[in-house]
């Protein structure tokens, strides 16, 4: 089941945070950064914070990841 984060009223979302995404695809920080540097989940950093483009997360647990 994919959680949808809140977010403050008035703030864009731009994706899923670290923790929501260990949370979804069940996996550890060091596979987060195997994937990364796979170029299988893309991220943006916004103030020191790493947000995972939610359409990468949604193939991967298509896929069964």
């Amino acid at each position: 089941i994919i959680r949808e984060p809140t977010a403050r009223i008035g703030q864009k979302l731009e994706g899923y945070k670290t923790s929501d995404v260990r949370k979804m695809l069940g996996c550890s920080v060091n596979k987060l950064v195997s994937l990364r540097i796979t170029r299988k989940l893309r991220t943006k950093k916004i103030g020191g914070t790493l947000y995972y483009n939610r359409d990468d997360i949604k193939r991967l647990l298509e896929e069964g990841f």
